[in-house]
């Protein structure tokens, strides 16, 4: 909270901190996932190909993830972030929002459809608009 300016929208310093968090997870696992692929695990000996295909599916399902990600609103977002990324408990995202714990039962309930759905869609070509 040290860097929260006074008069500055809260939801707006949130969404940064939490945006910023995210990007350092995201190129955190992507030096990860160049290890992963440098390694040669006993599973792939002799199935190189099958092992390669299944590490690029994988990294299309992030990329799509991250897309539906984006397609969330501000709060949708935030909570997800908060939840999921940052291990937050519901009782700390109640304290954030100012809300109940049932209200962010509720809210992650949502948002966690509303990012089924855009994942679905982009999954299925991204034909939705």
């Amino acid at each position: 909270m040290g860097s929260f300016k006074t008069g500055a929208k809260f939801s707006t310093w949130l969404f940064t901190i939490t945006h910023n968090h995210c990007m350092d997870l995201a190129r955190g696992s992507k030096r990860r996932v160049i290890l992963v692929h440098e390694a040669e695990t006993p599973e792939c000996v002799g199935k190189e190909e099958l092992c390669l295909q299944g590490l690029f599916e994988e990294e299309l399902n992030l990329m799509m993830l991250k897309e539906a990600l984006d397609l969330l609103g501000l709060e949708d977002k935030a909570m997800i972030y908060l939840r999921y990324l940052d291990d937050r408990s519901i009782r700390d995202i109640a304290s954030l929002f100012k809300i109940t714990e049932s209200a962010v039962k509720m809210r992650l309930m949502r948002s966690r459809r509303k990012l089924r759905k855009w994942y679905h869609k982009l999954s299925d070509g991204g034909n939705f608009f």
